[in-house]
């Protein structure tokens, strides 16, 4: 999920927060539900863990295909029927899927996505109030289920514009195309730092940097005799984006180097290297992904994104 502005011709990412759930997720969630109606239909012995990889691949299709069903208003009311030959040693499976099933199963699976939209807007700092709409994109934006809560939560309680593209996956690709056409170059639209013992940051890539990117490594020394060195890895607003602990002893010329890069993948790693006289004791390194970035869109005068009452 992204907060953006557009603004002197530029696309700011405010903030970005996601989950590493998505339509899988929801295939495999029906697909243990639907199994569990076999064992009980069939008399199966084999549990859905345990199942093989061509019965789990040929459930996990006909279970998606029963999603996509149900991301039509249309077909709700009649049941999805989800059909296998050869499962588990029967010759043939079959249960009827109904809708109300389906959205009972996925309930948690939507109720945890929803609280990434509170989430983005805490990294940016700011409140629903400041939001003009919410555009539905990708191809689970189809969910019903998932439609239904946010025009609840969203559109009913607050009053806030819910787009449906008539192609919410090929908005995505679309999006993409026109921003690679007028080779725009991401820069970062936040600092990534490392909190000090006196609680101020140090950034180690900064706002504005062009991607891909690639930084000088940064020293630091411990004030103690800990026996570990911990680095807090924080953005502009003080979100802590991850945490990195190296062994330390407190030696004399003991010191730690701090590094960081930006792919293409919009992905920054970051690296500690420890250090007692020049000689490596170990190295660790983190992925920060979910940044937000800028691009300068000026270029584009002939496309415009109209929202359709």
């Amino acid at each position: 999920m992204y907060q953006f502005l557009i603004e002197k011709g530029k696309d700011y990412e405010e903030a970005t927060s996601g989950w590493k759930v998505a339509g899988d997720k929801i295939d495999e969630t029906v697909a243990e539900f639907v199994h569990n109606q076999f064992v009980s239909k069939y008399n199966l012995t084999t549990s859905f863990r345990d199942l093989s990889v061509r019965d789990r691949t040929k459930l996990l299709m006909e279970c998606e295909k029963a999603k996509i069903t149900f991301s039509d208003e249309d077909e709700i009311d009649n049941a999805a029927i989800i059909s296998i030959i050869d499962y588990c040693g029967e010759k043939k499976v079959s249960y009827n899927l109904e809708y109300k099933d389906f959205a009972t199963k996925i309930s948690t699976i939507i109720s945890e996505a929803i609280k990434y939209i509170g989430n983005v807007f805490a990294k940016a700092n700011m409140s629903l109030i400041d939001l003009n709409a919410i555009i539905m994109v990708g191809g689970s934006s189809k969910l019903l289920p998932l439609r239904e809560v946010i025009n609840k939560e969203f559109e009913e309680k607050r009053n806030i514009k819910i787009v449906y593209p008539d192609k919410p996956q090929w908005s995505v690709a679309e999006g993409a195309a026109v921003i690679d056409s007028v080779d725009c170059q991401y820069e970062l639209n936040q600092d990534i730092s490392v909190v000090m013992s006196d609680g101020t940051v140090y950034p180690i890539i900064h706002k504005g940097s062009k991607i891909p990117f690639q930084g000088n490594p940064v020293t630091f020394g411990t004030v103690n005799d800990a026996t570990s060195a911990n680095f807090i890895i924080v953005d502009d607003k003080e979100n802590i984006l991850d945490r990195i602990t190296m062994p330390s002893k407190g030696f004399i010329g003991e010191y730690f180097e701090i590094s960081g890069e930006i792919g293409n993948n919009l992905i920054a790693k970051i690296s500690v290297v420890g250090n007692r006289m020049m000689k490596s004791v170990g190295e660790k390194q983190i992925e920060v992904n979910q940044l937000s970035y800028y691009c300068d869109i000026s270029e584009i005068e002939d496309y415009k994104f109209e929202i359709k009452e």
